[in-house]
Formats: structure tokens, sequence, C-alpha cells
């Protein structure tokens, strides 16, 4: 006789299982200074042989940079004189500085956007101090004040806007348009960034095949 086939008869229920009784005690959790320490410094410059090269990599980088700003200040100083008073605008540079010698292969590094980012900021920034003195009469007298605070957003938001359509988007060039403003656009303050910028570019330019992209 054939058998009739049931479905029910072929699922196969699951037994249950008992019920730990057994309370499982969770580990303590121990104080690890190992990954502490990996939080506040970079593990990528201390771990293994190749982190300790890096390290030294990272110091002879900034090292340079630090000695390329020193040359590139004191070139503008002999240019043009008066470099304390433009401490802004050395900030600025200094920014420039970090890109190009550690991140010589970023996008921002590039000659058109480090040199170019500057010096659309210096249009931008000259326009709005054209538009401030000789249109409206305002005179900034070295004191923050409204007006000021008005015409700086205003000659950064302009830097950010003609680079973006220029295609020479460079961060520390909106710090250039903040300190024209607050420092007023003359020739020596022109020829004083412009002489930084280029010599910067040109040791990254001469240094970029031997640098080491942190970034």
């Amino acid at each position: 006789m054939r058998r009739r086939f049931n479905p029910i008869a072929r699922v196969r229920v699951p037994l249950r299982q008992k019920a730990q009784t057994r309370t499982t005690r969770l580990p303590e959790r121990r104080f690890r200074p190992a990954r502490w320490r990996s939080r506040l410094i970079n593990p990528r410059l201390t771990r293994g042989a190749r982190g300790r090269i890096l390290l030294r990599v990272y110091f002879f980088q900034v090292g340079l940079a630090a000695v390329s700003l020193m040359l590139a200040l004191w070139a503008a100083d002999l240019i043009t004189g008066d470099s304390v008073a433009r401490a802004v605008l050395v900030a600025a540079i200094a920014s420039t500085a970090f890109i190009l010698f550690i991140g010589p292969r970023s996008v921002t590094a590039h000659p058109r956007h480090s040199i170019g980012g500057h010096a659309v900021a210096v249009v931008a920034a000259s326009l709005v101090d054209f538009f401030a003195e000789y249109v409206t009469g305002t005179q900034f007298t070295g004191d923050f004040s409204l007006l000021f605070g008005f015409y700086a957003a205003l000659a950064v938001g302009l830097a950010m806007l003609l680079m973006a359509l220029t295609d020479t988007e460079h961060a520390p060039a909106a710090g250039t348009a903040l300190a024209i403003v607050a420092h007023g656009l003359d020739w020596e303050l022109a020829v004083f960034l412009m002489t930084m910028v280029l010599l910067l570019a040109g040791v990254h330019a001469l240094l970029k095949d031997r640098l080491h992209d942190f970034f």
C-alpha cells in the first residue's frame, strides 16, 4: 500500500533549549594606556619601523616649511619693509606653507590654487576696500566696528565665490582677503604677498617629487 503524503509530518519542531541557570560574569574593563595613546597620537607615526621613518620625514618637512617661510619673510621684508605690521597676512601665508609641505600633492597645493587663490583674494578684497573707502567713505581706524565686520565678511565671501568660479580654491586665501581689508591695500602689501607666495611655491615645485604627502 502506498503511504499518503503528509506534509505536517515532515516539519521538524526544534527542541527548546534549557535556560541557563548560571549567571555569566562580565569581564572587568581595565584601563589600557595604549588605546588612549593611539587616540591622542597618530599611530601611523609611532607604530613599527615604517612609523618611525614617517615621523622623521614629518620632522624634516616641517623644518623645511619653517625655513622656507623664514626665508620668504626675510625676502619680502627686505623688499617692502615693516613685515610685523602685516602679521595677519603672514598668518595666511603660514597656512599656505602647511599645505605645500605637508600635503604637497593635494589639489590645493597646485600652483594654480596656491598662487591663483591669493591673487583672486587680493582682487576681491581690493574691490571691497575700494567700495568702502571711495564710494561710502568708510575709514577703518583699527578698532573693531560693525562696518569693519560687515566689509571683512563681504571680502571673504566674495573671495570664496571668485575662487570657486575660477577653480583656484585655496583655504588660506580667505585669510588674505581678511588681512587686506584690515590693513588697507597698497602696492607694498601686494608685492609683499606675492613675493612670499612665489618663493614658497618655487621651493614646493623644486622638491615636490621628494616630499611625502601626509594628507
